[in-house]
């Protein structure tokens, strides 16, 4: 696969690796997979940044850094309406006040927030990460179904 036309993607990454890479992260949520109005976000990360607040990243590398604008910025940014509150910044407001993006709190968090998946199977962790974390739960299962 070629290089990622994603502006967030990581450097080096293709569009289904830097996917697997985001799922796998605690802090970082792809927004292609919440069903969101507004086009160009759909390129962009809700991510927990450094301060560990929420904000929208709409591009990321190695070379100009990351953009990153606060949910309750975006109406300026993106022009929405000023009368009413847009749909997608609820959306986002409510997104950013999880404290974790890993795929197994987030399915929960989902579905609390009446946030339905355009793909559900989007919400799965990579194979390699999947293996990773089933090494540590039979180091924990073992003991404790042996002593039981």
């Amino acid at each position: 696969m070629g290089q990622s036309t994603n502006p967030s993607a990581g450097e080096g990454l293709d569009a289904v690796e830097q996917h697997e890479s985001d799922m796998d992260s605690m802090h970082i949520l792809p927004l292609n997979i919440i069903p969101l109005e507004t086009p160009s976000l759909k390129r962009a990360r809700l991510i927990k940044n450094i301060r560990l607040e929420t904000v929208v990243e709409l591009f990321s590398s190695a070379d100009s850094g990351s953009g990153q604008i606060q949910v309750k910025e975006l109406g300026n940014l993106l022009d929405w309406p000023k009368e009413k509150i847009h749909k997608d910044e609820m959306m986002l407001s409510a997104l950013s006040s999880l404290h974790s993006y890993n795929v197994y709190s987030l399915r929960i968090q989902l579905r609390k927030l009446n946030i339905a998946l355009e793909d559900a199977d989007a919400l799965k962790l990579s194979d390699q990460k999947h293996e990773e974390l089933m090494q540590f739960m039979n180091d924990f299962t073992h003991p404790l179904l042996s002593k039981i």
